[in-house]
């Protein structure tokens, strides 16, 4: 009598053990937060990856603080190419991007936010300041007359596309001794070294991408950088997420972050902390004017190039 007992106590602790276990379970997974994974891209200064300003790029700041106004998720990140995330995207997988370029492919696989999170300054020039006499019409210089009339040196990186009007420029200029192209790593940075040295006297890109560079190689006033005549339009990046009800529920939560913080020092500061004092008065009325108001019918058929 003893052992039946025994034996049937020890299956109502079984049961009982087996059945909190259950029950364990399912209020982990009940209460479990929902994650995001976020997409990283190794593109200084928007994304950076290591050394000392590791996360601290204008994709990364703007992902961040969306990531710690939305507690209510957790987030993950991921280095992934852009092929690969618009092939998550079109499975429906929890992925996101802080500030994609739209295209009209990319527009049918995913759904992008109706206001902007990111604007990139139009390519520029990087000149020597102490050369700056050499470009009269530094406000509004024009690729073409330099090269095609003032006779001066350009460095682009090789088989990298400048947008169309600076392509076509430089495609009227293919194979002269003014225009040097350089392949290879750290294109930027040994086409600086270049211009500190006067074997080129000007350098085409972005502005963000100088200043990001300028700072690493402590180069402080000696150059600046200049826009360009041809190519005057600043270019916006969109939050983008799956096309379903989950990318549609945190695209709600991501708007309104934005509404409520992209009109605010702090926001603002995530671009201009790359820019050089001379960038900063453009990029200042271009925010207001154009970054501000932007929305994605407004501006429907804005290409991406990113």
């Amino acid at each position: 009598m003893l052992l039946i007992r025994f034996m049937i106590s020890k299956e109502k602790i079984l049961t009982i053990a087996a059945f909190a276990m259950f029950m364990l379970t399912f209020a982990s997974s009940a209460f479990a937060k929902d994650k995001i994974i976020w997409v990283d891209v190794d593109a200084p200064p928007f994304y950076i990856l290591e050394g000392s300003d590791k996360g601290k790029g204008v994709v990364d700041e703007i992902t961040l603080l969306l990531q710690k106004n939305m507690p209510q998720y957790d987030h993950e990140h991921r280095v992934i190419n852009l092929s690969r995330l618009m092939y998550m995207m079109r499975n429906g997988e929890h992925v996101c991007h802080a500030a994609l370029f739209r295209t009209s492919e990319r527009e049918a696989e995913a759904l992008f936010s109706s206001i902007p999170t990111d604007i990139v300054p139009p390519v520029g020039i990087t000149i020597k300041a102490d050369r700056k006499d050499d470009f009269p019409d530094h406000d509004n210089c024009s690729l073409a007359e330099l090269l095609e009339k003032k006779k001066l040196r350009v460095g682009i990186a090789a088989d990298r596309s400048y947008g169309k009007p600076l392509d076509n420029i430089l495609k009227r200029n293919e194979g002269s001794s003014l225009v040097y192209a350089r392949s290879g790593a750290d294109i930027y940075s040994g086409l600086l070294r270049m211009l500190l040295a006067g074997r080129i006297d000007f350098i085409l890109g972005s502005p963000l991408e100088a200043g990001y560079i300028h700072k690493k190689m402590d180069v402080g006033d000696s150059v600046i950088n200049i826009p360009i005549r041809e190519n005057m339009e600043y270019t916006m990046g969109y939050a983008a997420c799956p096309k379903n009800e989950w990318g549609r529920g945190v695209m709600t939560e991501i708007e309104r972050i934005l509404k409520e913080r992209r009109n605010t020092d702090e926001y603002r500061d995530i671009f201009e902390k790359w820019l050089d004092k001379g960038s900063l008065d453009r990029f200042r009325k271009a925010y207001s004017a154009h970054f501000l108001k932007e929305s994605l019918t407004e501006n429907n058929n804005s290409d991406g190039r990113k």
